[in-house]
């Protein structure tokens, strides 16, 4: 091997080990963010209802 092309192509390689880790963690912290907001949003469609009932009885009363 060539010593001007070993050390383009272990640069090219380790670019490439560097962006996809990126990309994985990027795509995990999505991942992850989507899950968080599901079941955040879940959980407010199960509250408010009950939110909302426990609020009109404290106004009747």
């Amino acid at each position: 091997i060539h010593p001007s092309i070993h050390p383009s192509l272990f640069l090219q390689l380790s670019l490439y080990s560097y962006t996809s880790r990126l990309l994985l963690r990027l795509l995990n912290f999505y991942f992850f963010c989507c899950i968080f907001l599901c079941c955040f949003m879940c959980f407010l469609f199960v509250r408010r209802p009950l939110m909302f009932t426990l609020f009109k009885k404290n106004f009747k009363d």
